[in-house]
């Protein structure tokens, strides 16, 4: 994305952003282009990223805003289902975590091989849950005591996937971990390790 004496632009395209909604992985957006050829005035497109780059693709064009805002709206409608149901496979608690039920997130301590709770803010509005707040923490220059850096890589215990944030995002070291929070704990802990042995194994070959 780019911007242009403030409206969000696709890239060099000339189509200006009017309309977007971001669900999950994946934003959709509507964008317009009055000099566009006739058949391509309007734009549904959809965007992710990974990491830094981002990429534009499933796009249609029209010269109706509404056939165009029909497609919009069933790729949102689409999306919510996908991200509902993915939701509903790590489906173990919808209540969040306070700061009552964690430690406080002493920069002394390391927070190396803990269960630590993340801001409820931090988690897009989809996944502010409390099975998508804990994170076993596995590395991160931001894990350590009194850290000179601020990464903290770490495992959903949601859902397993490896995910990273920073430091000041991390509410606190869960003090009673929940039961289906250790079973799930147990497997990323298995994956960390085998990760790190294949890393071994690369490294020294």
């Amino acid at each position: 994305m780019s911007e242009i004496d403030g409206r969000r632009m696709v890239a060099d395209t000339g189509f200006e952003v009017i309309h977007a909604a971001r669900v999950g992985d994946r934003e959709i957006l509507v964008a317009e282009n009055m000099g566009a050829l006739d058949d391509q005035r309007y734009m549904k497109a959809e965007y992710t990223t990974l990491g830094l780059v981002g990429q534009y693709d499933r796009m249609t064009y029209s010269t109706s805003y509404l056939d165009v805002m029909d497609e919009y709206t069933a790729c949102l409608r689409y999306q919510i289902a996908t991200v509902r149901d993915e939701i509903g496979r790590a489906d173990h608690q919808p209540e969040l975590f306070t700061a009552a039920q964690c430690s406080p997130n002493d920069y002394g301590r390391d927070i190396t091989g803990e269960v630590v709770a993340v801001k409820p803010s931090t988690l897009r509005p989809e996944y502010r849950r409390g099975d998508a707040q804990l994170v076993f923490v596995t590395h991160g220059s931001g894990a350590r005591a009194n850290p000179r850096g601020s990464s903290v890589y770490c495992y959903h215990l949601g859902d397993g996937t490896e995910t990273r944030f920073e430091r000041h995002q991390i509410l606190g070291v869960v003090t009673d971990v929940p039961q289906w929070a250790k079973d799930v704990g147990k497997q990323s802990v298995r994956a960390y390790i085998r990760a790190q042995q294949e890393f071994r194994r690369n490294f020294h070959d």
